[in-house]
């Protein structure tokens, strides 16, 4: 019996040192989780924590009578917490200082051998306990990061789009001017040469400024608002539902604006989402039937300064079932789709401080609502 209980106590101990310090070794010789731990201290939440987790540890084994393990319960409500905010570094160094205590209060007090055991368990399942949630709370944070990188990739191919559109406007025109410049080179005219070059110099700078602005939007999501009254947002609206259409049979009927009001917002990440939208229509028009039908893109006033750009066309409209996970990403109901046009599209209009709104009818309603200033 005496063989046994020793062999019980050590056999214990020793599990339970493995399972609290093998992590804490492990990320230690890992670089990237080792800077993890190194960053802990400059956090001042994460000395907030080490205080709550201290004094919960000197309420159950100092003081609150009793049998601490009657008590150990507590210690889990700072481990959550610890796990949750910090991640599996955090519970690694909340398990190990709750190790510690442990072994300073079996060397302190007199403990038999049921309650070591008994207090050796409840450490093992508070440890293993937070090494889950931290794991957990990485993992999330891993995918989200993952999710993050997705739809910035998906922002690269939707504004190409835009972007190809854009810069083929002064592109052109830059064309245009240098053929100008050569013809007034070989007619002797050199009079009218600077202004034409004045020109190409111009159309150079606002090519130049295109790239710039897309450049800014993908290292730091600035955006570059300008005012844009209402009947130029359903005339670039127009625009691009008329280069998605091309030769289909499709007929698009343009509603009219209100030239009272305009609107404060980035053009280019608008026009992506106008882009999203009536292509959606498009190919919801084109996947039924004879690839004919109508797109209707009209403005309404909404109350509280607001104004709703809507795209309807009278394809089948949203399938059954799709509405709750229309906007959110990698959900689509296109074969080819990522799932991402609709979710980046609803992220550039709230942070204009708009939404989209999907209509429940039989028919595909999709309503962009941004906010406006009416003009006096």
């Amino acid at each position: 019996l005496p063989f046994f209980d020793a062999w019980l106590r050590f056999w214990i101990g020793d599990a339970v040192g493995i399972l609290v310090t093998a992590p804490l070794l492990l990320a230690a010789a890992d670089p990237r989780r080792r800077s993890g731990l190194a960053a802990l201290p400059r956090r001042p939440e994460a000395w907030l924590q080490l205080f709550a987790l201290c004094s919960t540890m000197w309420l159950v084994f100092k003081g609150l009578t009793g049998d601490s393990a009657t008590h150990f319960y507590l210690l889990f409500l700072p481990l959550i917490w610890i796990a949750i905010r910090s991640g599996m570094n955090g519970a690694i160094v909340a398990t190990a200082i709750v190790q510690l205590g442990v072994v300073f209060v079996i060397h302190d007090d007199a403990v038999t051998i049921s309650s070591l055991v008994e207090l050796q368990t409840l450490v093992a399942t508070l440890t293993l306990t937070g090494l889950f949630l931290g794991m957990m709370v990485d993992e999330r944070e891993r995918a989200e990061e993952s999710l993050r990188q997705s739809l910035r990739l998906a922002a690269a191919g939707e504004m190409a789009g835009a972007i190809a559109h854009e810069i083929n406007q002064p592109l052109t025109a830059l064309a245009n001017y240098g053929q100008s410049a050569r013809m007034l080179i070989d007619r002797g005219n050199a009079a009218q040469l600077p202004e034409v070059l004045d020109k190409l110099l111009g159309e150079t700078e606002r090519a130049a400024g295109i790239v710039r602005r897309l450049r800014d939007f993908f290292r730091s999501g600035n955006t570059r608002l300008e005012t844009v009254p209402v009947d130029e947002l359903l005339a670039t609206a127009q625009r691009i539902a008329s280069q998605l259409i091309g030769e289909r049979p499709i007929r698009l009927d343009i509603g009219q604006g209100n030239d009272l009001s305009v609107l404060h917002i980035d053009r280019l990440q608008i026009e992506v989402v106008m882009r999203n939208l009536i292509a959606n229509a498009v190919e919801a028009l084109s996947a039924s039937g004879d690839g004919s039908g109508k797109i209707r893109i009209a403005v309404q006033p909404r109350s509280g300064q607001r104004i709703a750009l809507t795209v309807l066309d009278s394809g089948p409209g949203i399938a059954s079932g799709q509405h709750d996970r229309l906007f959110k990403p990698f959900s689509s109901g296109k074969p080819s789709g990522m799932g991402l046009g609709l979710a980046m599209s609803l992220a550039i209009a709230e942070a204009h401080g708009g939404s989209i709104e999907a209509s429940h009818s039989g028919r595909g309603e999709f309503r962009l609502i941004l906010p406006c200033q009416q003009n006096n």
